[in-house]
């Protein structure tokens, strides 16, 4: 039996970090922050370390969105 709830809460906790990650990477391009460089470089480099284990990979994504969250906010309104 499939639990759909939980299917559903994990496809959008993947679209919402994907979105959020590359929404920074895109702002972050366009106006560069040194801190939000050396945020990005550790979310890639763990990302790439997580690769070959698919269960701590999604756990790392479900606890790292909140944080995105918080950064992509603080973005947004350094360049409004």
């Amino acid at each position: 039996m499939v639990n759909i709830s939980y299917d559903l809460g994990y496809e959008n906790t993947q679209a919402r970090f994907d979105s959020l990650l590359n929404d920074i990477i895109s702002r972050n391009q366009r106006y560069p922050y040194g801190n939000v460089d050396r945020q990005l470089t550790t979310i890639k480099n763990n990302l790439d370390a997580l690769q070959n284990d698919p269960y701590q990979l999604n756990a790392y994504k479900e606890q790292l969105v909140p944080h995105l969250e918080v950064l992509d906010y603080q973005l947004r309104r350094l360049v409004a």
